[in-house]
C-alpha cells in the first residue's frame, strides 16, 4: 500500500537494491550541519545512544523487502555491510543525529553516479528505537543532479544479544516482510 505521489521516490530500499546489485565501492559523503550543536567530541559520540546495531524498517509504507541491519559505531561511521553502505553520523542532541551516507555506482547498466542518503534521527526514551525521515539524491558522475526525493519514514530497532534459551521463538526486532519478486531482465 504505497501512498499516491507525482512522482516516483528513489526509496532507500530501492537505493540499497541498487547498490547491492553492483556490489559498490563506498566512500564517506559530506557532513550534514547540525541545526542544534552538541559536544561532538568522541566521548560525547560513544555515549550517544545512537552507538550499536539496528534493524531498520527503511521504508514505512510497505512490508517488501528485507530490512538492513546496520551499524553506528562510537567513531562517527555507518556501515550496512550487506548493502554495501557506509557514511557518516553526528550527535545533534542527547538522542538526536545527522547523518548521512553514500554508495558509488560505476556502469550498472550503463549508470556511473552515486547515491546519496541524508536526514535526521531520533532515538526515543528506550534508546531502544528511532525513526527518520530522510531524502535520497541520485546524482550522474559529471555532477548532474537526477533526482531529489521526497521525504521517506524510515524506522529502527536495537538489536540485544539473544540468549540461546530464546532460539526457537522469531526475533522482536525483526519485522516480518514479504520478498520483492525476481528481477525481469530488460530484453
Amino acid at each position: 500500500m504505497t501512498p499516491s505521489r507525482p512522482f516516483a521516490p528513489v526509496s532507500r530500499r530501492l537505493a540499497l537494491a541498487r547498490l547491492g546489485a553492483v556490489g559498490a565501492a563506498l566512500g564517506i559523503g559530506g557532513r550534514l550541519r547540525p541545526a542544534a550543536a552538541q559536544d561532538g567530541s568522541p566521548e560525547a559520540t560513544a555515549r550517544h545512544p545512537l552507538v550499536g546495531t539496528w534493524v531498520i524498517d527503511n521504508d514505512t509504507t510497505t512490508d517488501t523487502g528485507a530490512p538492513p541491519v546496520a551499524v553506528f559505531t562510537s567513531d562517527g561511521t555507518f556501515t550496512d555491510a550487506a548493502a554495501g553502505f557506509s557514511g557518516v553520523w553526528e550527535p545533534t542532541g542527547p538522542n538526536t543525529a545527522a547523518m548521512n551516507f553514500l554508495g558509488i555506482i560505476d556502469n550498472q547498466n550503463g549508470f556511473s553516479g552515486y547515491i546519496a542518503l541524508s536526514g535526521p534521527i531520533e532515538v526515543d526514551a528506550t534508546g531502544d528505537a528511532w525513526e527518520q525521515t530522510y531524502r535520497v539524491m541520485t546524482v550522474a558522475a559529471d555532477g548532474t543532479v537526477l533526482e531529489t526525493s521526497p521525504p521517506s519514514q524510515a524506522r529502527a530497532k536495537r538489536l540485544r544479544v539473544i540468549a540461546e534459551s530464546a532460539l526457537g521463538t522469531a526475533l522482536a526486532e525483526v519485522p516480518a516482510w514479504a520478498p520483492a519478486p525476481p528481477a525481469t531482465p530488460a530484453p
